[in-house]
């Protein structure tokens, strides 16, 4: 009967999966797409893009954009695999742990969460990737106990759970939880003397380290070693200081009482995280060493991965879904042992279905424009789709482009390289010493490269200015003065989100084309796009929409 739930939960699922496999992608989707496009072609990370973020998620997304495709589609694709896996993987281990009823709640457990839309399941982010190879990596560990093959597979176990680490250095958590695992280990096993358990340990440490040891090599070998180092061990220092501890309550409230209309990222799951209280509570109160070691040191390091930064973004809450679903799967098991199995399928199925039913409208009838919208209001991510087509059309292969924003999918969309390794502005908003240096650096790169087309975005969520601070404007100056002199105008597009579903676009080869007025308080949602004057469009009507996926 466990394997028919999973089977059900694997095919439910695909099919949502499949109705969101066109929804816009944001911009993480479209940085690792991007990065991932760009290492095809022979341009490594730290050349096309510079930030915080180890390269192992645009690895992933290299082989899935292989595998499916460079389009929207392909790495939504990827996405589906990626979960299905490892949702067979989470079953696996609460088996090991528990029994097959209680690993078929939490499969279906952590199918729902990780497809919610309150933490932006249908997004191929990073999270996603992080935890297939770490829980591969705990599911190795609990394998070790006993086996003659103990150090082979600790070392596996280390392997794994570092390769989580090389996608998002949250990973750095399910390492640290596989550690602990591993130490205590001897207080659940036979005692074993110092020397074999200090073998144990470095098995599993070697097998941890490997993976970062190899990316080191890789770009010391591409001579982009200390590019690599400085931007993701030296400033993200910077990056993690930037919010204070009252920021961090204030971020960690609003991700359970957003303002707007959203909801909180767990209002949908309420009994299910009471489901999983109550497994926490029946592990410890039935003193079951392992299962509850496990499940205990996995949610507590999940929360600490979820917390890193303090920002609280809704997909970072996907770390934690596993070790929730195990939990809510214990919390079956253990109902099934005092009031019988039809009693807890009963709860199990009451539980699950009250967050299908809160998210109904998203899993079965929302089209992918909506979606993008219901999660990420008045961001250009439906629009970017558009512009790309402009820009391809208009350009040739070997072309470059600037996005003046944070919006890397263009490029992907329109499969041009970037004029600056800052695809992102967020870096240039915040508060650290580097902020003018940053500027002065990609205002140095677009003018060297000399791109076909300029995309200003005039979208503050584009470039996150800090709320404690006077942003620096050398860039906004910079870029006026530099349009005005070498560029023209050819195209607007206003967001005219909440008043309207769509986007009005503006294609004009005179630069007649103008940016919506303000109306009242509220700020205008526009982009333009800018045209270098040698190279200006004799018909600058954007072609017709195709069918094509991207």
């Amino acid at each position: 009967m466990a394997w028919l739930v999973l089977i059900l939960t694997a095919a439910f699922v695909v099919a949502c999966r499949i109705r969101l496999l066109d929804v816009p992608l944001e911009r993480d989707e479209g940085e690792y797409a991007y990065v991932a496009q760009q290492w095809l072609q022979g341009v490594p990370p730290f050349v096309s893009i510079y930030h915080v973020k180890l390269p192992g998620i645009h690895a992933a997304y290299a082989l899935v954009e292989l595998v499916f495709g460079q389009t929207l589609r392909g790495v939504h694709l990827g996405l589906l695999f990626v979960n299905v896996a490892t949702l067979a993987v989470v079953f696996a281990i609460a088996r090991r742990l528990f029994d097959a009823f209680a690993a078929a709640v939490a499969a279906a457990a952590f199918a729902i969460l990780s497809l919610s839309l309150e933490l932006n399941g249908f997004s191929a982010n990073a999270e996603h990737f992080v935890l297939l190879p770490a829980l591969l990596g705990l599911l190795v560990l609990l394998a070790a106990r006993g086996s003659p093959r103990r150090r082979v597979l600790l070392l596996a176990a280390g392997l794994l759970l570092g390769l989580g680490y090389t996608i998002k250095q949250q990973g750095l958590f399910f390492v640290l939880a596989g550690a602990g695992v591993v130490a205590y280990a001897p207080r659940a096993e036979r005692p074993r003397r110092g020397r074999a358990l200090a073998g144990d340990a470095g098995a599993f440490a070697l097998g941890a380290v490997l993976p970062l040891a190899v990316l080191c090599a890789l770009f010391l070998g591409l001579g982009l070693f200390e590019r690599f180092w400085w931007w993701t061990w030296v400033y993200p220092r910077h990056y993690v200081t930037q919010v204070s501890l009252a920021d961090a309550w204030n971020n960690f409230v609003l991700s359970f009482h957003p303002a707007g209309e959203r909801t909180g990222v767990f209002d949908p799951f309420w009994p299910l995280l009471a489901l999983a209280a109550l497994g926490l509570v029946s592990r410890v109160a039935a003193q079951r060493g392992r299962e509850g070691f496990f499940a205990g040191t996995l949610l507590v390091f999940s929360l600490a991965a979820v917390s890193a930064g303090f920002h609280f973004f809704p997909h970072y809450w996907l770390l934690a879904a596993p070790a929730l679903a195990l939990l809510a799967g214990a919390g079956a098991h253990a109902i099934g042992s005092r009031l019988g199995r039809a009693a807890a399928s009963a709860v199990a199925v009451a539980v699950l279905g009250f967050a299908v039913w809160v998210e109904r409208a998203y899993l079965f009838t929302m089209d992918p424009v909506a979606v993008s919208r219901a999660a990420f209001g008045g961001n250009p991510f439906p629009e970017s789709l558009e512009i790309a087509r402009y820009l391809e059309a208009h350009t040739a292969p070997e072309d470059r482009i600037a996005v003046l924003g944070s919006e890397p999918q263009i490029y992907f969309y329109a499969r041009r390289r970037a004029a600056t390794g800052y695809v992102y502005t967020y870096e240039m908003m915040r508060e650290h010493p580097h902020v003018r240096e940053f500027q002065e650096e990609m205002a140095r790169e677009i003018e060297a490269a000399r791109p076909k087309f300029v995309v200003l975005v005039n979208i503050v969520a584009s470039w996150q200015p800090s709320r404690l601070l006077e942003p620096d404007l050398f860039v906004f100056e910079w870029a006026q003065r530099y349009l005005r002199e070498h560029y023209l105008r050819t195209g607007v597009v206003e967001i005219r989100w909440p008043r309207a579903k769509s986007a009005a676009f503006c294609w004009d080869d005179a630069g007649a084309c103008r940016p919506p007025p303000q109306r009242g308080r509220q700020r205008p949602l526009w982009i333009s796009i800018h045209e270098r004057r040698d190279t200006a469009l004799s018909n600058a009507t954007p072609p017709p929409r195709s069918g094509r996926s991207r």
